[in-house]
């Protein structure tokens, strides 16, 4: 194996570890997602940054050894695909069809962030909505439970 192949190698063993770690993320961001405080979330989502930033890195060192400095933000590997054969060839695949699966997460992930602020107002209003109505209805019940006979099921 010559240097520059090495490198790629070392460079795609790179490219898969964000590759699963975003994986790992994503999938813990989206696990119980309403229970998480929006400290853990905001968290989640800056490693997530991190790792995307680290797969952009490691696509573009990629692409400037093999390609003359040709960087693609969109799909960094594409040219790869398309000059490669063999091994490295299969391994490109496999990174091109992750990425693409991390896609699909990251426009379920932007909806989720959009929809954030306005699921904690509405959920706030109606909190704020039905507290005195709440405060009301359990001053009835305490005021029946001393009041009202308790009935006995019959058997």
């Amino acid at each position: 194996m010559s240097l520059d192949e090495t490198l790629f190698v070392v460079e795609l063993e790179v490219i898969e570890e964000k590759l699963s770690s975003l994986k790992d993320l994503t999938a813990k961001l989206f696990s119980s997602f309403e229970k998480r405080s929006l400290d853990e979330i905001a968290s989640l989502v800056a490693k997530r940054e991190g790792v995307i930033n680290g797969f952009f890195n490691a696509c573009s060192r990629v692409n400037t050894k093999l390609l003359s400095n040709e960087l693609y933000k969109e799909k960094p590997l594409n040219f790869l695909l398309k000059n490669s054969t063999g091994f490295f060839h299969s391994r490109i695949e496999e990174i091109l069809a992750s990425w693409e699966n991390i896609l699909v997460f990251e426009s379920k992930i932007q909806k989720l962030a959009k929809s954030l602020p306005n699921l904690m107002k509405e959920n706030l209003k109606m909190v704020q909505k039905a507290r005195p109505a709440l405060k009301a209805y359990s001053t009835i019940l305490d005021v029946n439970s001393l009041t009202e006979p308790r009935f006995e099921r019959k058997k």
